[in-house]
């Protein structure tokens, strides 16, 4: 044992940050399709005063406020344009190039017999090399369906928009936030908001979706701070939030400024953030004015709205052929997006007339042209003289696709509502009605205290839709089983952005959260303390090894877990640990942390448990107890630990006398304790 004065020097606080000092909060809204950004000063704290929010409309035309998450770089990958500008240059094709596209579609056909197909595809994407790179919608990079066979898995490279070239996804989103960065900053400039330490004055709240994995979170926090947004050296310099959180928080603010009696101690609601990409759904319960308690950790998949635009690429392929969409996307790009846009359009106005028989897109003649001319082989009894032939090809077209009645008339191409619900919108809101209706039922049915919800409340860009808002009306509005009151913000499409902000301000608004996942470490123990039974046929042949100090057997890659899937922790709590080196001459230990998705804590690491981080903790020279404790932190959303070089005793004795000390003030989540040294977590990443 140490005595007392070599164990206080071990629980001496270890300074490894630099004090904040934060004078204004700016928060991302980096979303799938669009890109929300706004800031506020933080206030005194003897103001009451709610400060103002500032919505940043700089970048953008479009009243929604959000600019598209579009970036167009260079062949090399420089900057050219970020959100509705990319599109804009990107669309804005010089005449050089579109002839340049038709002369090597025609050589390419003339020289079929002179050159070899491989021989052929090469110079196209020669030619191809030398544009400009769209990339569209790349935040989904960062999500892989838990449970898919690349579960936890990164995208090393994105597609871009042509679907011919692939580039860095660091640099890509890396580029994007040093844009952002220069566009708030320059935001500041014009608003004369003085920034005495620069950026180390700005802390940045970056919104993630909910069900994103701890790997992608730690991918954002890195390339926030290589794109010079912050320093890992001021502690909360970057917050990333939950996309439902942000929208929770905002749809309440918005109630309460309508004076309405909502959102009482003890109510319980659900939240469906319905975005571009994934759908995240909050299962929040009201403890006190603006603070909530997660019943159920964040879940929800990827039913977002760009799920509507796959089903409607699939429905061009369907009635026009794969090959011919696929050869427009590639000659006729930029006008094969602009029908793209179109769509994205018409979608968001379905429904605003729920008698109509049909809803129309607007397409091009270009596109008209080139199906005819693609599809040429399949016309009959048309005379190409005739000055009505495309429009009489198109339509010939549209009448060989069976499964439903499509019309054309001019340029406008009119689908059947019938086909925008079952073939378009279903597919993706289906999911999300199985989804919710199972999860209600679930935690009503274990809920401890069966307490029913009281509202849903619809955010992100599709709760915009007005047949999205009647499909979940009707499933689980006043006339459903469930019998919920229905809440929809004004504004929809910046709840998030709106809501980071002011969880920014009330970083105390979620209590309490219940972990996604079952986290733990890889232990090794002695042969003594094997549960041997629960060991896997082989295991001690394979995990067995002699340690070099004491001379002991020693089992390996036992799972020690820390906190179960789905178990509830308050934000300002930790989770101790106690471990043990296994000989006072070891330097230091290395703990390898994994997770689980299993409700069933598997007693070894399994083949398909991925590491998620490793951390070194190295012992101080004169600390020479063999016991040491490391405290977990979840309530930032992400996981924090800490080293105290000290017993589990030691540790609750000096805990317990800290909070009788500190019982009546008011500390920050993570400084209730000063003691100990944050560990660097080293993420594994696992790329695709």
């Amino acid at each position: 044992m140490a005595d007392s004065e070599s164990k206080a020097e071990a629980r001496r606080p270890v300074k490894r940050y630099e004090d904040a000092d934060f004078t204004v909060i700016v928060a991302i809204d980096f979303g799938t399709h669009g890109t929300g950004l706004g800031w506020t000063r933080i206030p005194d704290q003897k103001d009451n005063k709610e400060p103002e929010l500032h919505q940043f409309t700089g970048w953008c035309r479009s009243t929604d406020k959000k600019t598209k998450t579009d970036i167009l770089l260079t062949k090399d990958g420089e900057f050219l344009a970020f959100g509705d500008k990319a599109l804009e240059q990107y669309l804005r094709i010089t005449d050089d190039d579109v002839h340049s596209d038709d002369d090597d579609d025609d050589d390419d056909d003339n020289n079929d017999k002179k050159l070899s197909e491989e021989e052929i595809q090469k110079r196209r994407l020669e030619r191809l090399q030398q544009k400009r790179m769209l990339f569209e919608s790349f935040k989904m990079a960062l999500y892989v369906k838990v449970g898919s066979e690349h579960d936890g898995d990164i995208r090393a490279q994105l597609m871009t928009q042509d679907t011919k070239r692939l580039y860095s996804t660091e640099q890509v989103f890396v580029e994007a936030l040093k844009h952002i960065k220069e566009q708030i900053l320059k935001e500041f400039q014009e608003k004369k908001v003085v920034l005495e330490k620069g950026i180390k004055n700005i802390q940045w709240i970056l919104t993630v979706p909910a069900i994103w994995s701890d790997r992608a979170k730690n991918k954002m926090e890195r390339w926030a701070e290589k794109a010079g947004l912050i320093s890992k050296k001021i502690f909360s310099h970057l917050r990333i939030v939950y996309e439902p959180d942000c929208a929770s928080i905002s749809c309440q603010y918005e109630a309460a400024n309508e004076d309405e009696k909502s959102f009482q101690p003890g109510e319980r609601y659900i939240l469906i953030d319905a975005g571009g990409g994934t759908v995240d759904i909050a299962w929040h319960e009201v403890v006190e004015e603006y603070k909530m308690d997660e019943i159920h950790c964040p879940t929800g998949g990827p039913w977002g709205s760009v799920g509507i635009d796959e089903e409607f690429e699939s429905l061009l392929m369907d009635i026009f052929g794969d090959a011919a969409i696929m050869r427009f996307k590639e000659y006729r790009n930029s006008a094969y997006l602009f029908i793209k846009n179109n769509f994205r359009t018409a979608k968001m106005s379905f429904y605003s007339k729920p008698k109509a028989d049909s809803h129309r897109v607007e397409l091009t003649t270009e596109f008209m042209e080139a199906m005819v001319t693609y599809c040429a082989d399949s016309l009959t009894n048309l005379d190409e003289s005739d000055v009505d032939y495309v429009q009489k090809g198109f339509a010939q077209l549209l009448k060989q696709y069976k499964d439903y009645v499509i019309e054309c008339r001019d340029s406008d191409l009119y689908l059947p509502a019938k086909l925008w619900r079952e073939y378009l919108f279903d597919k993706v809101i289906d999911p999300i009605i199985e989804h919710v209706n199972s999860k209600i039922d679930e935690i009503q049915r274990t809920s401890q205290h069966k307490k029913k919800f009281t509202y849903l409340c619809l955010a992100g860009g599709l709760a915009a839709s007005p047949y999205f808002k009647i499909r979940m009306g009707e499933a689980f509005g006043s006339d459903s089983r469930h019998k919920l009151s229905i809440r929809i913000p004004r504004a929809p499409i910046l709840s998030v952005v709106d809501g980071a902000l002011r969880l920014g301000l009330r970083p105390d608004y979620i209590k309490t959260r219940c972990v996604k996942v079952t986290y733990g470490i890889a232990v090794d123990r002695g042969i003594k303390y094997i549960e041997k039974e629960k060991l896997p046929p082989g295991w001690m042949d394979k995990n067995s090894y002699t340690q070099r100090n004491t001379k002991k057997l020693i089992v390996r890659n036992l799972f020690s877990p820390f906190i179960k899937i789905n178990e509830a922790i308050g934000v300002d709590e930790s989770i101790h640990k106690q471990y043990r080196r296994f000989h006072k001459k070891d330097k230091a230990v290395n703990l390898a942390i994994y997770q689980s998705n299993d409700k069933e804590v598997p007693y070894v690491v399994q083949p398909t448990q991925k590491k998620l981080a490793g951390v070194q903790v190295t012992f101080p020279a004169d600390y020479t107890d063999l016991p040491f404790v490391v405290l977990y932190y979840f309530g930032s959303t992400k996981l924090i630990a800490k080293v105290i070089y000290t017993t589990e005793a030691e540790y609750l004795k000096w805990k317990h006398e800290q909070e009788k000390k500190k019982k009546n003030e008011r500390q920050d989540v993570f400084e209730k304790f000063e003691t100990g040294e944050y560990l660097e977590l080293k993420y594994e990443y696992y790329t695709v």
